[in-house]
């Protein structure tokens, strides 16, 4: 509830925002508290460059570079984090996951949410066209 949020707030307990060190492919942080790498452990991350790789890691405390990842809507798929998808100024909630850094908050539609078809000017296929030139390429 609203008041249990104001509180926690009120008494730090949501955590700072961590700005990075590094570089552009491995970002270090210094999380106070975090003294090994445990499933669920999280955090705010404000990264301190743009990424520029798709395995962009990151190193907390020295206790070894994991990487990113984001998950599905459909909540089974974990996907790399896309070349420049860090923006310096924003914040991110990252949550360790045993294997990665999991960005909370960003999960992106699973073909599975699709329902009925796009237009072509929308990223749409013209399906009979298609399929009628697939039929004369095969022969």
């Amino acid at each position: 509830d609203f008041k249990t949020l104001k509180k926690r707030v009120d008494e730090g307990g949501l955590g700072d925002v961590v700005v990075t060190t590094g570089t552009d492919t491995n970002y270090e942080a210094e999380v106070p508290g975090i003294t090994e790498l445990k499933q669920g452990i999280s955090f705010l991350m404000k990264p301190h460059v743009v990424n520029t790789t798709l395995n962009t890691t990151l190193n907390v405390n020295g206790l070894g570079a994991k990487e990113f990842s984001r998950p599905c809507s459909d909540d089974s798929t974990l996907i790399a984090v896309p070349i420049g998808f860090f923006a310096t100024g924003n914040s991110y909630r990252v949550v360790y996951n045993g294997l990665y850094w999991v960005l909370a908050d960003f999960a992106i539609p699973a073909v599975s949410d699709s329902i009925g078809r796009l237009p072509l000017g929308q990223g749409g296929v013209d399906w009979p066209n298609y399929l009628k030139a697939l039929e004369e390429t095969i022969g």
